[in-house]
């Protein structure tokens, strides 16, 4: 059974991705609407995860001194303000600042998750409960996909967005009536007076770099490399025939579909076979369709690729999400997300920048090498220090019962 306050955060945070996702989809093609020149769309397409490397650790002082509910709830609000302004802007540089804001909104909404899965599981659902956040929440990056393109062809994107924007106030709605007397236990109810973590537990290093290199992988090879670059393997895996950007969407929405299929039985594999042993066989996975895509050019492989490429994605996101729970310190969890997030969005934001760098320098193939190494590496710093990460999950899970 899923904790309604952890429903309601998962709903909200579907909700509030609409807008955003909407745009990568109608944004390459309708940025005349918007007084844009094309490189502008690069700009605001990325910008909003940049900003989350400054607004995370931010998001997760406040989340310790605050407690969850309002800056959640700022998050939820402030996306309906963004979205609404997507609506209503003219020009690169209010468009940009638009961008920035919802970063910043983005850090408190995931947060806000992440936290909510903390408090309301235990060692043994914490996975399939996180897979549940994930796959939830990322419906809103499907339906703002999917219907967000049809809607903008229909009465076009500005309108479309109109209509978002009330879908957005909805889900804030909803997360304020949610929450209500919500979160009793550590992690959902407001910190100690004196607001200070207790000394030494904020970050432990030796124990959690692992899962931080991992989750920098993570959104490199998955947010980062293949889904801006998928385009080019398909180009060249059709010779460059037409409907290469259809295909290309449909292949992204699939992704999408499989982070709602897939994502709460990836948790709970890992909850009963192990996090180690899933992000392990995850990474391998990941490994081998980098290497089909970074090499075989025969379409019906590569779209196959592709497909696992996607499953090793998602099975990778919410087991390491799911294992930087179970690292966090009791008494300074919502700073420890944050700065696994940090790394998530460092690797998300570096790995078309590096990707494609390298694609101009060594080829298509040079890009997916790079990824086939930062996943071996990954791999081999998880297998190296899994006795110490085991000894850090008891010892947290007993601080966790201790308290």
């Amino acid at each position: 059974m899923v904790p309604q306050p952890l429903l309601a955060v998962s709903v909200t945070a579907a909700l509030s991705l609409l807008g955003d996702s909407m745009l990568y989809a109608v944004l390459p093609t309708y940025y005349p609407e918007w007084g844009l020149p094309l490189f502008g769309v690069g700009i605001i397409l990325s910008v909003n995860r940049f900003i989350r490397l400054i607004s995370n650790p931010v998001a997760g002082r406040w989340f310790q001194r605050a407690g969850p509910r309002i800056p959640f709830l700022t998050g939820a609000f402030g996306a309906v303000l963004t979205t609404g302004a997507y609506a209503l802007v003219h020009g690169l540089v209010p468009f940009i600042i638009s961008r920035l804001a919802w970063g910043c909104c983005w850090s408190l909404i995931r947060l806000g998750g992440y936290t909510a899965v903390l408090e309301f599981s235990t060692a043994g659902t914490r996975g399939r409960f996180m897979g549940i956040f994930s796959g939830v929440s990322r419906l809103g990056s499907l339906a703002g996909t999917l219907l967000g393109g049809l809607l903008a062809d229909l009465v076009g994107p500005r309108p479309a967005l109109g209509l978002f924007t009330l879908a957005t106030a909805g889900g804030g709605v909803l997360a304020w009536a949610g929450l209500r007397g919500a979160g009793s236990g550590a992690g959902w109810k407001a910190p100690a007076a004196d607001h200070q973590p207790p000394p030494g537990i904020a970050l432990r290093w030796e124990a959690s770099y692992p899962v931080y290199l991992a989750g920098f992988v993570s959104g490199f090879l998955g947010p980062g490399l293949v889904t801006s670059t998928l385009g080019l393997v398909l180009r060249e895996s059709t010779g460059g025939i037409a409907g290469i950007a259809t295909l290309t969407g449909a292949l992204l929405a699939t992704r999408w579909a499989i982070d709602l299929g897939f994502s709460p039985t990836a948790g709970y594999l890992s909850d009963r076979l192990g996090r180690l042993r899933v992000a392990l066989a995850a990474l391998g996975a990941f490994g081998a369709a980098l290497g089909a895509l970074g090499f075989i050019r025969f379409l019906p492989l590569v779209l196959l690729a592709a497909v696992l490429a996607y499953l090793a994605d998602v099975a990778l996101a919410v087991v390491l999400d799911a294992l930087a729970g179970d690292l966090a310190p009791v008494g300074a969890r919502a700073w420890a997300m944050s700065v696994y997030a940090t790394f998530k969005d460092l690797g998300s934001a570096s790995g078309p920048l590096l990707g494609y760098a390298l694609i101009g320098w060594l080829g298509l193939a040079g890009g997916y090498i790079l990824g086939i190494g930062l996943a071996g590496a990954a791999a081999l710093s998880l297998a190296v220090k899994s006795t110490s990460l085991l000894a850090a999950v008891e010892h947290q899970q007993g601080a966790h019962h201790d308290g």
